[in-house]
């Protein structure tokens, strides 16, 4: 009985070390991460609370962008070329929750509406799309 007791503490052990060293080396590569974005992004305090946002100089066709579930105002960034391609203007935000917008900011989706509907009055965008992905879908529904 002892030596499975001492093989079961050493299993432990062993687990405990490594789910450590996986946390060390999630920090590492997570703070590597933040120092390469891209500096371009804008944080607007509203009334309601911040919010993390991109957009270009010239917003002609507005397209709010609302990222999946993990993402950031970073992964859209990725999709710019191709809503210009099509001649839109991508307005990408990071919704609450994610990189420099605090969850506060929007717990629900209509708070997430009305700190989107804020950002917009601030730019003078009165009318655009709305194009949310996978976590981001149900904020765009709601507005």
């Amino acid at each position: 009985m002892t030596v499975l007791l001492n093989v079961f503490i050493g299993l432990i052990g062993v687990i405990i070390l490594v789910i450590f060293g996986l946390w060390v080396f999630f920090l590492i590569w997570r703070n590597n991460a933040e120092k390469n974005l891209p500096k371009n992004t804008i944080v607007f305090e509203s009334s309601q609370g911040a919010i993390q946002f991109h957009t270009v100089k010239d917003i002609t066709n507005p397209v709010l962008v609302l990222h999946g579930t993990p993402g950031s105002v970073f992964v859209n960034m990725l999709f710019e070329d191709i809503f210009s391609d099509a001649g839109l203007s991508m307005v990408s935000v990071s919704r609450p929750g994610y990189y420099q917008t605090p969850l506060p900011s929007g717990k629900t989706l209509q708070e997430q509406s009305r700190l989107y509907k804020l950002l917009l009055d601030k730019l003078g965008i009165e009318s655009l799309f709305v194009f949310g992905v996978s976590g981001g879908g149900p904020a765009a529904i709601q507005f």
